[in-house]
């Protein structure tokens, strides 16, 4: 009997600002005989990040499904914003040195750039293929992280 699997990359809860982009962090399929199926998983994405609420998308292989929960909320007046520079998801081959693309960060409460309070976390080891997540929190003056 072949067994079916869907692996989603990324977290599966997300949460955007309204109007912010949804890209997706990826998924694979694969069978129990080690056959690739990635193409022939059914994707239902009802996200739309025009109007906030919580939603699901749900990935289908046979009669396996995954899903991933979407949250869609308000801006916030007076914040700290990070704004990552080049792709949010970057392919990189195994053996290779990672080179953050770089990011800006701006704060409408105390105005101007907070690029020198950011503190990146990061467990990238290209020596190893998978899949890794990078963590930008900037600190205001409020000690407020975002």
């Amino acid at each position: 009997r072949v067994h079916y699997y869907i692996n989603l990359y990324g977290e599966k809860v997300i949460t955007l600002y309204q109007n912010d982009e949804y890209i997706e962090p990826g998924y694979v399929g694969t069978d129990s005989k080690g056959h690739t199926l990635t193409s022939d998983i059914l994707v239902d994405n009802p996200v739309d990040t025009k109007v906030i609420g919580e939603y699901t998308i749900t990935y289908t292989l046979k009669s396996v499904i995954e899903k991933r929960e979407i949250k869609v909320i308000q801006k916030p007046i007076g914040a700290t914003y990070i704004h990552l520079l080049g792709n949010v998801v970057t392919y990189v081959k195994r053996g290779e040195t990672y080179q953050d693309p770089g990011y800006e960060v701006v704060d409408t409460v105390d105005g101007g750039s907070l690029k020198d309070k950011v503190k990146v976390t990061s467990n990238v080891d290209t020596s190893k293929v998978g899949t890794y997540n990078l963590k930008y929190v900037a600190m205001d003056s409020s000690e407020k992280k975002n």
